[in-house]
């Protein structure tokens, strides 16, 4: 039998621009620019430029710039998150 594998990627500190095709997303920091076909976006501080996914949840504490996702839901961090 095939196993199911789940990709994420996990960015400790800043980053300024993350680009994936699948894969859940966490930042503990900020970021510049982030986009993922398919996966959640979940940043513990801002995102300053903007943000996109096509399948997945966008979570963060604040959103400079404009945000889209097509099938998920947006929401803001509280502290300590």
């Amino acid at each position: 039998s095939i196993e199911d594998k789940a990709i994420t990627v996990n960015v400790v500190g800043d980053v300024s621009s993350l680009e994936t095709n699948s894969g859940d997303v966490t930042i503990h920091g900020s970021a510049g620019i982030v986009k993922t076909t398919s996966g959640d976006v979940n940043v513990s501080e801002h995102i300053a430029g903007s943000v996109k996914t096509v399948s997945g949840d966008v979570r963060a504490k604040q959103i400079n710039g404009s945000v889209s996702t097509v099938s998920g839901d947006i929401s803001k961090m509280k502290g300590g998150e």
